[in-house]
């Protein structure tokens, strides 16, 4: 899988863009039709800021044609007075050693509309 792009250091706060955000989207996150594969942006949710950084790295040095948008959060849901691009895939990232970042994961998932879970979102698990 290829995830093309230039990173920009976001300022610090709950939510960062890696990448240029573009327009404000609803406090609920739900899923839009996209033009082309991997063109909008996927979202990083979790709460170690170095690994979620680090994965966002790593996607983005891979060299292929298509072109990849990364947002961290550490939490839903998004503030709603922020401008940023329609989510189109959600990534939740587990660390099995810390209570805390299941228990944010568990408490974020009530902030996604269900249609999102066809497809849309999915789970890494750190820490095994």
């Amino acid at each position: 899988m290829c995830f093309p792009g230039s990173l920009v250091r976001p300022p610090e706060g709950r939510s960062r863009e890696v990448r240029s955000a573009v327009r404000t989207g609803p406090e609920r996150l739900q899923p839009g039709p996209s033009p082309r594969a991997w063109r909008s942006p996927l979202s990083l949710v979790g709460t170690e800021d170095a690994l979620l950084q680090q994965l966002a790295d790593s996607m983005l040095k891979e060299d292929c044609a298509s072109e990849l948008k990364v947002h961290l959060a550490r939490s839903l849901p998004l503030p709603s007075n922020v401008n940023r691009p329609r989510i189109d895939l959600i990534v939740f990232v587990v660390n099995l050693h810390s209570k805390y970042s299941l228990r944010n994961v568990e408490e974020s998932l009530h902030h996604v509309d269900t249609t999102f879970f066809l497809g849309k979102v999915g789970f890494l698990i750190t820490g095994g």
